[in-house]
């Protein structure tokens, strides 16, 4: 059984946190490259997942306006397949990321990418054109791992299997007055090259720690450091 609204409680948090006047939510990460911000704008995944499922619900049920959040994730195994990834995901009509999912504690992937639609069958729909697309690309191909998955991992280690949610019809209106409270922070307006540039800095970083040298297809085979000198234990 998932765990269940409880109105009086979630009002209570709310004044609380407006007494606090900590109406915010936290910044997204740094792990992922957001390749459509405006489309992150409209997911207003800020609202709903750091502010209502965080701090108001305590992690205690799933925001309703998750409710129809679906994702197509992929698991690319190198970094040069998160940077092919990353040109497939750019072209698409929906918001997308890409990243280090290695720093997710509810993922054991190294790398993903996710495609954000609304509902099931918008998803499935996706799944057919995405799945061709990452088959035919040589950092990619058929051993990609590539699936559906509603809402975030987060909310199924906390609140139970997804396709067993379910929401009370109480709760459209005490979002609608959550977010009369909630101050959201000011979006990104860096150009999409800029973040794209700064994060492919930190993966191609974070590749060379793994020992990933696919990086060195983004590097034009130049190591990120030079090897260190080695020496012979018996004197050879």
């Amino acid at each position: 059984m998932t765990p269940s609204f409880d109105l009086p409680r979630a009002e209570t948090q709310l004044e609380k946190l407006r007494v606090k006047g900590d109406v915010s939510s936290p910044k997204p990460g740094e792990a992922f490259l957001q390749l459509h911000p405006h489309g992150l704008a409209q997911l207003d995944c800020g609202f709903k997942m750091g502010f209502l499922f965080h701090k108001v619900y305590e992690q205690s049920c799933v925001p309703m306006g998750c409710s129809a959040c679906f994702k197509i994730k992929a698991a690319p195994k190198t970094v040069a397949g998160l940077a092919a990834l990353s040109g497939i995901l750019e072209a698409l009509p929906h918001h997308a990321k890409c990243g280090l999912d290695f720093y997710n504690p509810h993922s054991r992937d190294i790398y993903a990418g996710f495609v954000y639609l609304s509902g099931l069958e918008a998803a499935r729909q996706a799944y057919g054109p995405l799945r061709a697309a990452i088959d035919a690309h040589p950092d990619l191909g058929p051993s990609v791992r590539l699936t559906i998955k509603r809402g975030c991992s987060e909310h199924e280690a906390h609140c139970g299997p997804s396709d067993q949610w379910s929401f009370d019809p109480a709760m459209a209106d005490f979002e609608a007055k959550a977010r009369q409270v909630y101050s959201p922070n000011r979006p990104d307006e860096l150009p999409l090259r800029l973040r794209k540039a700064a994060q492919m800095v930190k993966w191609i970083a974070f590749a060379y720690q793994m020992g990933d040298d696919s990086y060195l297809s983004l590097t034009g085979g130049k190591p990120l450091f030079a090897a260190t000198v080695s020496y012979s234990p018996d004197g050879a």
